[in-house]
């Protein structure tokens, strides 16, 4: 195995990634103890189910084992550009005409929907990020009481990504493809639609870049996705999306060190509780 960078490279999830080449390039990732070995045969099972979807796919997936007992797997390195970088290097309407793809293929799922949740399953995962999280702003105490009393019993199983960002997506030529798939606490079309509305109201993709200065490129696709979910969704499924963005501000949270990018998702994450009627003001 030629490797083509020395350099290991580490993701929140905790995984190396390694690039090499053997016939084609190649990457291998690899977990670093067994809680993110668990995660990563989860994340290669899923890649392996996903079944392609008009121009949407996934990286093909290779040799897969345990080396000094951490689970790795080996994928195709798929040469493209992020949607992150596409939305402010080229025209809108490019952004646009990946998202119109993208969301039909989440309609599909919604459609092909089954059983619903029981609201347990919410509780559940609501007091585990409540026991990570050490609250002191009196706002994210009420979030808490809110997403608690919420009435969970509108959310349907459906295939979904899981991790829908913006840093997730690679566009290759006419080919949109989906990395990083995640077994979430739950699989549900919602839950794609609330990753990429997080994405976007939190800048969370930019946050290692000066993003104001791409703000209106942010925003301007992010009233096009609340379009097309007033037009698609009732009331009901939008607020159910919106108790999940908070769910996902607050799991990010518990993982993120970073005083600088913490400090970014509280302002954001505050912004959102105070405009949660109000998308034009996320």
């Amino acid at each position: 195995m030629k490797e083509l960078k020395s350099k290991i490279l580490t993701g929140n999830s905790g995984c190396s990634l390694t690039v090499f080449r053997e016939e084609i390039y190649k990457i291998r990732k690899q977990s670093s103890n067994r809680t993110t070995s668990l995660r990563l045969i989860e994340q290669y099972n899923k890649f392996k189910e996903f079944r392609k979807f008009n121009n949407i796919l996934t990286p093909k997936t290779f040799k897969s084992g345990k080396k000094n007992k951490r689970f790795f797997y080996d994928m195709e390195y798929i040469n493209g550009k992020t949607l992150s970088l596409i939305l402010i290097s080229r025209p809108l309407s490019e952004t646009k005409e990946i998202i119109n793809n993208i969301f039909k293929y989440i309609f599909f799922c919604r459609d092909n929907s089954d059983y619903i949740y029981q609201k347990k399953i919410f509780l559940k995962k609501i007091n585990i990020l409540k026991t990570k999280i050490n609250i002191k702003e009196k706002y994210i105490k009420k979030i808490f009481i809110k997403i608690f009393k919420y009435d969970w019993k509108n959310i349907s199983y459906s295939n979904s990504h899981g991790d829908l960002s913006l840093e997730n997506i690679i566009i290759n030529k006419d080919k949109i493809f989906f990395i990083d798939l995640s077994k979430n606490f739950i699989d549900s079309y919602k839950l794609d639609i609330s990753k990429l509305l997080f994405d976007l109201i939190s800048c969370w993709s930019y946050r290692n870049i000066e993003h104001e200065t791409h703000l209106i490129e942010i925003n301007s696709l992010k009233k096009y996705i609340i379009r097309i979910l007033e037009q698609k969704l009732d009331r009901k499924d939008i607020s159910d999306i919106k108790m999940l963005i908070l769910i996902d501000f607050l799991r990010v949270l518990t993982y993120t060190n970073d005083f600088k990018n913490k400090n970014l998702l509280k302002k954001h994450l505050r912004n959102f509780y105070d405009n949660f009627n109000n998308p034009l003001r996320w």
